[in-house]
């Protein structure tokens, strides 16, 4: 399991305004078929969001075609 919390922050910090609402949108389907409900409402409060691995990099490559960088 992997702490997608820095990816998600990355992304508020890099991206366009919505940009982490878009991540979340584009992977919903990966999202529910982990079984992940993520609520933006919650996500300032949530101190770590532990997902799968592989579901981390498929996040991260949708993070990344939505800023314009790869993420580091």
């Amino acid at each position: 399991m992997i702490n997608v919390k820095p990816l998600l922050e990355w992304v508020r910090q890099n991206g366009e305004a919505k940009a982490v609402e878009r991540l979340l949108m584009k992977s919903l389907p990966e999202l529910l078929k982990f079984g992940i409900k993520i609520k933006l409402n919650e996500l300032e409060n949530m101190s770590e969001i532990a997902i799968p691995e592989e579901l981390f990099y498929k996040l991260s490559k949708i993070a990344e075609d939505i800023v314009g960088k790869k993420y580091v």
